[in-house]
């Protein structure tokens, strides 16, 4: 126990995903500000790695397989299925989540309205072009153990020493928030 106990975590590499159409991805990523660093290509059968960076030292990673026919992803509402829902990339404020959703609307990108459904924090959704679900989160506030949330504004905790912030919560605590 005592060697897992050791070993840094040093973070997600990558993201990989399959996509239909490498110049199609590579444009859509570019033009809501990240950069195609690499793309490489293999043979044997021929085909595509590229990777988008995405802040920080993050990248994301595309496999292409040119005249391979894809099959969209399933909607995030599709509850019934193991494996991947969405990825999520964060944002520091509201104002920067704003600025965000204006970017995605300037480059012709279809995206949800600010949301808030899970309280935490405040969301706008939109696709990659194969359908991909993709997130910009801005955390309003932090949360440690269990924590129940009532879908209508209470956090009830349900562990103990479970926190907002630094504070244990002790009981029920209400926010009103005009996200849905």
């Amino acid at each position: 126990m005592g060697a897992a106990n050791s070993h840094e975590w040093k973070g997600i590499d990558h993201v990989q995903f399959a996509c239909s159409d490498m110049d199609q991805t590579i444009n859509f990523w570019e033009s809501i500000g990240m950069k195609c660093t690499l793309k490489l290509v293999l043979h044997n059968p021929e085909r595509y790695h590229f990777f988008v960076d995405v802040g920080k030292g993050s990248v994301i990673s595309y496999w292409y397989w040119p005249g391979r026919k894809l099959t969209p992803p399933p909607s995030h509402d599709v509850r019934d299925r193991a494996g991947f829902y969405h990825l999520a990339f964060h944002v520091d404020s509201e104002e920067e989540l704003e600025q965000m959703r204006q970017r995605l609307l300037a480059a012709g990108v279809k995206v949800s309205d600010i949301e808030g459904r899970h309280m935490v924090d405040k969301s706008i959704y939109f696709q990659d072009p194969d359908g991909v679900q993709v997130e910009f989160a801005c955390p309003m506030f932090r949360l440690e153990g269990v924590v129940e949330h009532d879908g209508k504004g209470t956090l009830i905790p349900r562990s103990e020493g479970a926190k907002l912030e630094k504070r244990t919560l002790d009981g029920p605590v209400h926010f009103e928030t005009r996200y849905k």
